[in-house]
C-alpha cells in the first residue's frame, strides 16, 4: 500500500470524512484529497523527504465550517501523525468557479 492510500485509508476511518488518495473537485464538508507537494533531499544527500499535504473541505457555511475545525482538527492531527510528521495545519479558502469554501490543509513529511 502506499503513503498516499494509507493516508486516504486511514482519515476516511473518520466518521464524517471521506477523503481521495488523489485529487478530486468536491464540494461536500467532510471531502478531502492526498497530494504531494514537495520533495527535499535529506540531511545524508542520499533520500528524500516528501511533503504531503491533506486538504480536507469544511464547507461554504464559515461558522459550520470554523466549528467543523475546532470540534475535529485533534482527531485529523491525531490520525494523520500515525502515518507523517505533521508539520503545519493551515486554515484556507479554495475559489472554485461558482463560490469560495472553507478548506484545511495538513501537510506533513516522511522521510525514506
Amino acid at each position: 500500500m502506499t503513503t498516499r492510500q494509507e493516508l486516504a485509508e486511514t482519515l476516511t476511518g473518520i466518521d464524517g470524512y471521506h477523503i481521495s488518495p488523489y485529487y478530486r473537485q468536491t464540494t461536500k464538508p467532510g471531502d478531502g484529497f492526498i497530494t504531494i507537494t514537495d520533495l527535499t533531499r535529506d540531511t545524508s544527500g542520499i533520500g528524500w523527504m516528501e511533503t504531503w499535504q491533506i486538504v480536507i473541505i469544511l464547507g461554504q457555511d464559515l461558522h459550520a465550517a470554523e466549528r467543523r475545525f475546532e470540534n475535529d482538527i485533534d482527531t485529523l492531527v491525531d490520525t494523520a501523525s500515525t502515518i507523517l510528521h505533521v508539520a503545519n495545519v493551515t486554515l484556507t479558502t479554495l475559489t472554485l468557479d461558482t463560490h469560495t469554501l472553507s478548506a484545511v490543509i495538513i501537510d506533513g513529511r516522511i522521510g525514506h
